[in-house]
């Protein structure tokens, strides 16, 4: 993964779980906000309360890998910050990846006015 693909300032990840839109899978939350380049980036936050280290960097391998892998699902121009959440085990690669693209899915899936949603 190329580094212009990574988010790797603290100001990104804050811009994308602030102003992006949020959805919660099994094992992870996904934010996900437009942004002004021609190419998806990937954030991934793994906290000391998922396990070791050999725990957490797995887990963010695993994440990379899915987004290596399926690019074009996850928006030609969109941020996306990967949250594992805490206490979670390690679950099978194929369905990590099905509940990864169905949160990020849901998550860049346009908002519809206010005026509709009542």
């Amino acid at each position: 993964m190329r580094k212009s693909e990574r988010l790797l300032k603290r100001s990104d990840f804050l811009r994308t779980r602030r102003k992006g839109r949020r959805y919660e899978g099994r094992w992870t939350v996904v934010y996900c906000n437009a942004n002004t380049l021609d190419h998806p980036r990937l954030g991934v936050t793994v906290s000391k309360k998922v396990g070791n280290a050999v725990c957490r960097n797995r887990w963010k391998r695993r994440l990379r890998e899915i987004f290596r892998r399926n690019k074009a699902l996850f928006g030609l121009s969109h941020d996306t910050v990967v949250i594992v959440k805490a206490g979670s085990e390690h679950p099978a690669y194929e369905e990590l990846v099905a509940d990864l693209l169905q949160s990020v899915a849901r998550a860049q899936k346009p908002r519809r006015p206010r005026a509709e949603r009542r």
